[in-house]
């Protein structure tokens, strides 16, 4: 079976104020270092209905085949990205729904955030970017997740960079009384015909943001 190595994914050696950026894997034992910054993190960046929750998060990282990452500035945290298998979601509207449901082929993405002093550097495109890298050493076909319309935009740019297409929408994604309410649920196809990243593979580079690839 395939496992997460433990190593830095990427850094760079000029952070801001010169500290060093860096891309980890996030382990119990680094869960418990950086919950509480982490926590700060979502309560500032999400209104009630989209954060998740300190036990959301450990279920995660404890989740065999899961990909949960932190984001650092030298020891600060900047960004974090919490991922786990598809079925380990049942109350996340559109997994069992979802095509894949009970394949155990799909990593579904539940949350990517950068602190709001950090964004627009391309940590969140960094993030990603490591999530669907180690989705694919781990065996999944697809990386599945939701945005919210309106509000992640700046996500769904990100996502749609690594190929990702609509498999479902939901008009009242967030609970009743949500406004704007709308999501995208969406798939990010890991075959390497499919392409991930900007311009891979000629398929991502002929369609259109959001197109589901041709099979």
């Amino acid at each position: 079976m395939k496992t997460t190595p433990t190593t830095t994914l990427w850094e760079c050696s000029e952070g801001q104020g010169g500290a060093r950026a860096a891309i980890e894997l996030l382990d119990r034992i680094k869960w418990e270092k950086y919950a509480r910054e982490i926590m700060r993190i979502e309560e500032e960046s999400y209104e009630p209905a989209r954060r998740d929750s300190r036990q959301f998060f450990a279920r995660t990282i404890r989740a065999p085949r899961g990909v949960s990452l932190v984001s650092l500035r030298g020891e600060q945290v900047v960004g974090f990205a919490f991922a786990g298998p598809l079925e380990l979601f049942p109350e996340v509207q559109g997994a069992q729904t979802d095509p894949e449901w009970g394949k155990f082929s799909t990593l579904y993405s539940a949350d990517v955030t950068v602190a709001a002093p950090y964004r627009g550097q391309g940590i969140g495109f960094q993030l990603k970017k490591r999530q669907t890298e180690q989705a694919r050493a781990l065996g999944y076909r697809f990386v599945a997740g939701r945005n919210r319309v309106a509000l992640a935009s700046a996500m769904m740019r990100i996502t749609a960079a690594f190929g990702a297409y609509q498999v479902q929408y939901f008009d009242n994604g967030y609970g009743s009384g949500v406004e704007p309410g709308g999501s995208v649920y969406y798939h990010i196809d890991l075959d390497p015909g499919a392409g991930v990243g900007p311009g891979a593979g000629r398929d991502s580079r002929e369609r259109q943001p959001w197109q589901k690839p041709n099979r």
